[in-house]
């Protein structure tokens, strides 16, 4: 009896060793070397991830669970200013009132990127309400779910919202 439940025991530890790490683990990797993160952008952030998590059907288009993207310091700046321009103008757009498209914002702060892809939005207050006008959207979505991407930096500025992602060249 003692020998089953012994045995009981270590097949248990040994199937908890081998799934996948938890979600918080997940979060602080998704957070190594970025001390300037926010409560804001970390729950936007875990949002995400965890819509990646999932996969999603974005219009005609099946995308299967995807790895989770990183907050980016950098990206985040980009979409500060980019949330900022949208703001100082009243306008919502993936061109800015410069006419800098989001490649050109994230060249301004120096994001060499291989791949790049932006969801603006005005209106919704909560994280969730924005992820589900994004989820709702075909391309807004697809930009979400896409592989290539790596890196995220989120920004809401009163009830602008700019996301940008991005994958870097090196």
């Amino acid at each position: 009896m003692r020998f089953t439940i012994g045995l009981a025991i270590i097949l248990l530890i040994f199937s908890f060793s081998c799934t996948k790490e938890p979600v918080e683990e997940t979060v602080l990797d998704a957070l190594e070397n970025s001390p300037g993160i926010s409560d804001f952008e970390l729950e936007t952030l875990a949002y995400i991830n965890e819509l990646r998590a999932e996969g999603a059907i974005c219009g005609s288009d099946d995308f299967i669970p995807v790895d989770p993207v990183f907050w980016n310091d950098v990206l985040d700046k980009a979409s500060e200013m980019h949330a900022n321009d949208m703001l100082a103008n009243n306008f919502v757009s993936h061109v800015g009132s410069d006419g800098s498209l989001p490649t050109d914002r994230l060249e301004m702060v120096n994001y060499n990127f291989m791949y790049s892809g932006e969801n603006v939005a005005k209106g919704p207050q909560s994280i969730a309400t924005v992820m589900q006008e994004f989820m709702n959207s075909p391309t807004h979505c697809a930009v979400l779910m896409s592989p290539h991407y790596t890196h995220v930096g989120i920004s809401k500025v009163e009830n602008y919202w700019v996301l940008n992602f991005a994958k870097p060249r090196n």
